[in-house]
């Protein structure tokens, strides 16, 4: 019994080989087709779509849509992402008021010392609830930030 279990087990692995190589070369194919069908990665890797951009000298802050996204309906609170990009343009010593929502008024402040990556925000808004991450990224320095959902 334990040779046939044995020559099973050989058996499974000899035919999944080829399958596995069969996808690994493909992958660029499968990558297309999928892409194809209209699915998009989650904006809770993403940040959300670029809401916001302002130029400075030689670099650039983009402030994304807020991501209250969760699997079946909306979450109590989500974040908003800010990125400052390129990195190597960026100054060392960021700090700026953010206005995530575009209603004229600052609801946080950021300042980090890159170099150092010592983070400081202070929220100006109730709906701002703490610093969720600090990012360094291949093209930007970024942060995000929770904050309440307004709907609930």
């Amino acid at each position: 019994m334990s040779k046939i279990k044995s020559a099973l087990g050989y058996l499974a692995a000899g035919l999944a080989v080829p399958l596995v190589l069969a996808a690994l070369i493909g992958m660029e194919g499968w990558m297309r087709m999928i892409a194809d069908t209209g699915v998009r990665i989650s904006p809770w890797i993403t940040g959300g779509a670029a809401a916001l951009s302002l130029p400075h000298d030689g670099y650039q802050t983009r402030i994304h849509t807020p991501v209250f996204m969760g699997l079946l309906w909306e979450t109590r609170d989500g974040f908003v992402q800010v990125d400052w990009t390129p990195k190597e343009n960026a100054p060392a010593e960021i700090d700026e008021e953010i206005d995530y929502d575009n209603d004229g008024t600052a609801d946080f402040r950021i300042r980090w010392d890159t170099r150092s990556g010592d983070v400081a925000l202070t929220p100006y808004s109730d709906e701002v609830l703490y610093l969720e991450g600090k990012y360094e990224l291949d093209e930007s320095w970024s942060v995000r930030v929770r904050i309440k959902n307004p709907r609930g």
